[in-house]
C-alpha cells in the first residue's frame, strides 16, 4: 500500500505541474514565441527527442516539470520572436496559460469524480472539517480530514451517529478510532461537558450526496470550483486584513508531506474522492500562481496589466527577473519551513 500511496502521489502532483507548464508552453506556441526545452522532471535526462524547435525530455526525478520559452530569461536577446520583443497582449497570454489549465485540470478531474459518483456504490465515511480550539478533539490531536470509524467498537456511518455517540459519553473517556493519514489509529478521548459537542468538531457525511445526471456533471463541477475559489479568495482576505481588526485566523498551510498524508488518506478512501482532493489540489495551485509574488505567474501579471496601463515597461526586465530570482528563492526557504513543520506535527503525533 506505501508503494501505491506514493506512486499516487508522484503522479498527481506530476500531471498537476506537467499541466502547468504546458498551459505556458500552449500560451508561447499560440503566440508565437520559441519553446527551447519542455522538460517532465528534472535532472538528467532518461529519454528526449526534438520537434521543430523545441528539445523534450523526460528526466530522472519524476516531480514537476520545467518549460524553456525563447528570451523569457535573457531579456538582451535580439531574436523578434523572444519573449521580451513581444506585445503585452501576447505575454500575458504565455503568463496567465499556466493558471488557466490548473483551473482546467480540477474541472476535468471533478467532472470525473461526479461521474463516477454516479457509476459506482456509495462509500459511506465521516469526516472532520473543523475542530474547535480548546476542545477534546484538538487536544487528542485530532485534524480536519480525519475520517471517525468507530467509538469504543461502535463503527459510525453517519455523523449523527457520532453525535449521539458523543452526546451519550459526555466527560467520558472514549476509545475512539481514527482514519489519519490513511491509517487507522485508535485513540483515548476525554470528552467534555458541551451538550452540543463534546468531542468539539464540525464533520460532514461523505457518500450520501445526491448522484447527479451524467449531463450536469460539468455545470455542477463548475459550480463547486466556482465556489471553492470565491472561499479562498474570502480567507485570504480575511487573513491580510486580520492584523489590522486584530481578528485571528488560522494559517493552514502543507507542504509537501502534509499534502502526501492528504492523498494517503484519500486513496484509501477510493478513486472518486482522490479525484476530488486533486481537484483542489490543481485549483489550489492555480490560485496560489496568481498571488502577486515575484518568481508567481500572478506578479508577471501584475507587472503586464502596469506597463498596459502606463504604455511602458515600470521596471526594467533584467530588474524583474531578478526579483522572480529572489522570490524562488524565498519560496524555497518558505517550502522547507512549511516540510519541517509538517515533519514535526507528524514527530509529535
Amino acid at each position: 500500500m506505501l508503494f501505491v500511496t506514493i506512486f499516487v502521489f508522484i503522479f498527481i502532483l506530476s500531471l498537476i505541474m506537467i499541466c502547468h507548464e504546458y498551459g505556458h508552453y500552449l500560451g508561447a506556441k499560440i503566440t508565437h514565441v520559441p519553446v527551447r526545452q519542455f522538460g517532465i522532471g528534472f535532472f538528467k535526462p532518461i529519454l528526449k527527442w526534438k520537434r521543430k524547435e523545441t528539445q523534450f525530455s523526460i528526466n530522472i526525478l519524476p516531480l514537476g516539470a520545467f518549460v524553456d520559452v525563447l528570451g523569457l530569461d535573457n531579456p538582451k536577446e535580439k531574436k523578434k520572436e523572444a519573449y521580451w520583443n513581444q506585445s503585452v497582449n501576447k505575454r500575458f497570454i504565455i503568463a496567465s496559460f499556466g493558471v488557466l489549465f490548473n483551473l482546467l485540470l480540477a474541472w476535468i478531474f471533478l467532472t470525473f469524480s461526479l461521474w463516477l459518483f454516479a457509476l459506482l456504490p456509495s462509500k459511506h465515511f465521516v469526516i472532520i472539517q473543523e475542530v474547535k480550539p480548546q476542545s477534546a478533539a484538538e487536544t487528542a490531536g485530532l485534524k480536519a480530514g480525519d475520517i471517525i470509524v468507530a467509538g469504543n467498537g461502535q463503527n459510525f456511518p453517519t455523523a449523527e451517529e457520532v453525535t449521539q455517540f458523543t452526546k451519550a459519553h459526555r466527560n467520558e473517556i472514549v476509545t475512539l478510532k481514527i482514519k489519519h493519514n490513511g491509517k487507522e489509529v485508535e485513540k483515548k478521548i476525554q470528552l467534555g461537558s458541551d451538550t452540543e459537542a463534546p468531542l468539539g468538531i464540525a464533520m460532514t457525511d461523505s457518500g450520501f450526496e445526491e448522484k447527479i445526471p451524467f449531463y450536469q456533471a460539468p455545470i455542477t463541477a463548475l459550480k463547486t470550483l466556482g465556489q471553492a475559489t470565491y472561499t479562498t479568495f474570502a480567507y485570504l482576505g480575511r487573513l491580510i486584513i486580520s492584523p489590522f481588526i486584530k481578528e485571528k485566523v488560522p494559517l493552514a498551510v502543507s507542504g509537501p508531506v502534509g499534502i502526501y498524508g492528504i492523498i494517503a488518506q484519500f486513496t484509501e478512501v477510493g478513486l472518486v474522492y482522490l479525484l476530488r482532493i486533486a481537484a483542489f489540489f490543481s485549483l489550489g495551485i492555480g490560485i496560489f500562481n496568481l498571488i502577486p509574488l515575484p518568481a508567481l505567474d500572478g506578479a508577471r501579471m501584475i507587472f503586464l496589466m502596469l506597463e498596459k496601463i502606463f504604455g511602458r515597461k515600470v521596471i526594467k526586465p533584467e530588474v524583474e527577473n531578478t526579483l522572480h530570482s529572489v522570490g524562488f528563492v524565498f519560496l524555497i526557504a518558505l517550502m522547507l519551513l512549511v516540510t519541517y513543520n509538517d515533519i514535526v506535527g507528524l514527530i509529535r503525533k
